[in-house]
């Protein structure tokens, strides 16, 4: 019989370690196999419910952080709350671990985690609710009673990172957070070609760049780095 199991970190392949490729290897042949047997076995999970925490402003956006052991929500009015949804975690209120709030309501977010054992949590978060076009940057990092352990409630250190304001625009294409930057791209208020701007949220650095884009929509962008020999 197999066993549908969590989704395996979702981090650079440099930053995993012999065990940790192995076991992502299983995970995906177990997976495989459960799903393709007449009978596949899903592992039940708690029912997240927000009734738990009073005074939460409604949903605007719901998301499954990359291990799948946490649910990361932005409310109106600029709150973020995080709940643990591992299905070894104690049931009730514990499930509820953190709330951080912003200056601005926010229409939009991205996040990914930090660390080889992926307990911080960065997020970055778009508002124009201001004069000038905001994107709030913050952390989450998850600290357990015993280290090298993911084991129990962790307790969640809350700060914030970076706030960066950009030039008004025509059209906001989105936000994205790879390899320890935030970047943004959008339309200038004057025409169509794609500015983008790459913000270092650890030393408030940013550069600008001006391309020739022309467009009115933005897909997806990967951003490649260029290893030298020496």
């Amino acid at each position: 019989m197999g066993y549908a199991l969590p989704f395996p970190p979702f981090r650079q392949v440099s930053t995993l370690s012999t065990k940790e490729l192995i076991q992502v290897a299983v995970r995906f042949v177990s997976i495989g196999d459960n799903l393709a047997s007449p009978e596949p076995q899903f592992r039940s999970h708690w029912v997240l419910s927000l009734e738990e925490e009073e005074l939460l402003p409604p949903i605007n956006v719901f998301g499954i952080l990359p291990n799948g052991h946490y649910v990361l929500i932005m409310h109106e009015e600029g709150v973020f709350t995080l709940w643990d949804v591992r299905p070894t975690s104690i049931p009730g209120p514990g499930r509820f671990l953190a709330r951080h709030e912003v200056s601005d309501e926010t229409v939009s977010m991205e996040y990914t985690t930090e660390g080889s054992d992926g307990t911080c949590i960065v997020v970055a978060a778009f508002s124009e609710e201001t004069d000038l076009p905001t994107i709030f940057v913050f952390q989450l990092q998850l600290n357990f009673p015993s280290e090298g352990s993911s084991h129990g409630i962790p307790e969640v250190v809350r700060s914030d990172l970076a706030k960066f304001c950009i030039n008004p625009f025509r059209y906001f294409a989105r936000i994205a957070l790879q390899e320890g930057l935030c970047f943004a791209w959008y339309n200038s208020e004057d025409e169509e070609k794609i500015t983008v701007s790459i913000l270092d949220y650890r030393s408030s650095k940013r550069m600008d760049l001006e391309t020739d884009i022309i467009a009115t929509t933005v897909g997806s962008f990967y951003v490649l780095r260029e290893y030298t020999k020496r």
